[in-house]
């Protein structure tokens, strides 16, 4: 529809949708039209999303690996006093 390649005139009812092969060409127009704009709201949105989350991740993935780094000093920690203390692990 965007690139004026479909003639709402010569498209057969039969090919189209229940819901749109009982409405005249001015109709299935203004429907088009209407889903045109809610997949724009929604690819928008997306879009927003995708941004957020490209944002988010990086600063998740330091945080977690600044926790595994923690932890694992502390396992190191744990097992040296372990080993001083003739505990095996």
């Amino acid at each position: 529809m965007k690139k004026n390649r479909v003639d709402l005139e010569k498209i057969d009812a039969k090919l189209l949708p229940e819901e749109l092969q009982k409405k005249s060409s001015k109709e299935i127009k203004e429907y088009v039209a209407k889903k045109s704009e809610e997949r724009k709201t929604i690819q928008d949105k997306i879009t927003e999303l995708d941004t957020k989350r490209r944002k988010f991740m990086p600063e998740k993935n330091l945080e977690t690996s600044q926790k595994a780094v923690l932890d694992n000093v502390m396992i190191q920690a744990i097992k040296k006093q372990a080993i001083s203390k003739n505990y095996s692990w």
